[in-house]
């Protein structure tokens, strides 16, 4: 545990506000190192995408739908850990495979699953919180971007820590703080960037997803790796 609190002094750089653009850059260039792997993993996204929007389109008729939709936001970061399995092996010279990355070493302990809780938890704050509000869009517009950070925080800056065994859910949720106080400019970018990307998702019907998911993916690794002095 106190090794563990000791890495925060690691989470302490500032960037640049267009730094995002730099990591997209990345990403995008990573995509070359394995494609037919990514083309895969993001197939698989594609088809998550679809039954996810099925569940949303059927949760007020579906007794089932909630259920399915939270079992996908849990296993969301185990999902990411994948692309940033892939982002670290690229780092070390390895070629990542679709096996290295749906069977992440140490995807499935506790620290990781209590962050797919965590998901599970913003996710049901939010669909409580929306229909409340819905008359008074200031506030509708200002909890939703609030809410959309924090989901950036863990998706982008706690879930890649977790391929470091040395981490547990504290450290990583003090850690994530300090990176967002630090750099919450170019976090923000980063944020508007994830959503013009899932307006485009949104837009094809999710097929865009089959690129998009792991270029963000990938694009995320950069970013962690940027914002963070720890060598994984």
């Amino acid at each position: 545990m106190a090794e563990a609190r000791a890495l925060l002094t690691d989470v302490v750089r500032r960037v640049s506000p267009i730094a995002p653009l730099r990591w997209m850059g990345q990403g995008w260039s990573d995509l070359s190192q394995a494609p037919f792997a990514f083309l895969i993993y993001g197939l698989l996204a594609f088809l998550v995408g679809l039954s996810f929007s099925d569940a949303l389109a059927e949760r007020t008729e579906n007794p089932w739908a909630l259920p399915l939709t939270c079992l996908m936001v849990f296993a969301a970061p185990m999902f990411l850990l994948g692309l940033y399995e892939a982002g670290r092996l690229i780092d070390s010279g390895q070629r990542p495979t679709l096996g290295l990355m749906l069977f992440v070493q140490g995807a499935a302990r506790i620290d990781v699953l209590l962050l797919g809780c965590a998901s599970v938890f913003l996710y049901l704050v939010a669909a409580g919180i929306a229909p409340l509000f819905q008359h008074f869009m200031p506030f509708e517009v200002v909890c939703a971007v609030a809410l959309a950070f924090v989901a950036a925080c863990i998706a982008f800056v706690a879930t890649p820590m977790m391929l470091d065994a040395r981490r547990d859910i504290a450290s990583v949720a003090r850690a994530s703080f300090v990176v967002a106080s630090k750099n919450l400019v170019p976090l923000s970018v980063w944020l508007g960037v994830v959503v013009a990307l899932s307006v485009v998702t949104l837009a094809s019907d999710y097929i865009a997803l089959v690129i998009i998911f792991p270029w963000l993916g990938l694009a995320g690794w950069r970013a962690y790796r940027e914002l963070s002095g720890a060598a994984l």
